[in-house]
């Protein structure tokens, strides 16, 4: 089917930008200049053409014509004039384009002859691809895009990680209400279990549990209390009033859609939850001055 190719070979494009650039794609307004990369300002296109920058970061251009591919026509809207797109370097794009086809030029630069040429092009934006299962397609073992159609087409399985890894996100919601309501201690473990066990019983009768969990779960516990005391210690821009949980981020520019667990409502403070081998806590500074927290407890 087309529209599975266009998410395959979505992964081609997100090889191309940098996690940074994600990032600050999802996170701040189109008005921002993209991070240089690839063909410079004023500069020469991929035909060789000198070319010059577009004033807007991201185009939505409707096809009108694609019989003469890799040059195709569009428009931006109905009162716009009818511009030429070179996709040379999207030729996989070549038997999905047709009349009425949408595609978001990023990062666009315009030939002496007036043919655009775009850093990055993306089909069908508005059918929004989740990043979680695009980024899962660069395993270990493989980086394609047939690794994510394997990922949509394996059954859903819940083993004891993911059920830790449930729980995690529940102790971090948990740990955040009681700092915005001035609990210092937090919520005792019996009762974040016992909750938790009320709202995944059927998942925990279905899993082979081990007898370490309970061991495992306050470890989570202790390692969630330790970072956010270590946040609100450490980094002045925290606060705990300002955090939303599991927001959801539309980026329109790459047609992409996810989640982060934690974010403050200035872009300040970033909090995210992932597994590892080890204990390891990581802070990094992101581009809005803040602080992107990493805590891992597995």
């Amino acid at each position: 089917h087309d529209t599975d190719i266009a998410i395959l070979a979505r992964e081609r494009q997100t090889d191309e930008m940098t996690l940074r650039t994600l990032c600050d794609l999802t996170l701040h307004d189109t008005s921002e200049p993209l991070p240089t990369r690839g063909t410079p300002t004023n500069s020469v296109g991929e035909q060789g053409v000198a070319t010059i920058p577009t004033k807007k970061r991201v185009h939505r251009v409707v096809l009108t014509e694609t019989e003469d591919f890799p040059l195709v026509k569009g428009y931006e809207d109905e009162s716009s004039e009818e511009i030429t797109i070179d996709l040379e370097e999207e030729e996989y794009l070549e038997h999905m384009l047709h009349e009425g086809t949408q595609l978001n030029l990023v990062d666009s630069h315009v030939g002496k002859d007036g043919v655009w040429y775009a850093r990055l092009v993306v089909y069908e934006p508005d059918f929004l691809v989740d990043v979680s299962g695009l980024a899962a397609s660069f395993a270990a073992y493989a980086k394609s895009p047939k690794v994510y159609l394997m990922n949509k087409l394996k059954p859903r399985q819940t083993t004891e990680p993911i059920l830790l890894g449930e729980l995690a996100s529940q102790l971090l919601d948990e740990n955040m209400a009681c700092l915005r309501a001035g609990m210092a201690e937090g919520l005792p473990y019996k009762d974040s279990i016992k909750r938790f066990f009320q709202n995944n019983a059927v998942s925990l009768t279905t899993c082979k549990v081990s007898p370490n969990f309970h061991d495992e779960a306050k470890r989570q516990k202790e390692n969630i209390a330790a970072m956010t005391a270590a946040l609100s210690e450490s980094d002045p821009n925290f606060s705990a009033e300002r955090m939303l949980s599991e927001t959801s981020f539309v980026s329109e520019a790459l047609g992409l859609q996810g989640r982060m667990d934690f974010v403050q409502d200035d872009y300040k403070v970033l909090i995210e939850q992932k597994s590892s081998d080890r204990d390891l806590t990581a802070t990094r500074k992101i581009s809005s001055g803040g602080t992107r927290k990493t805590t891992t407890s597995r």
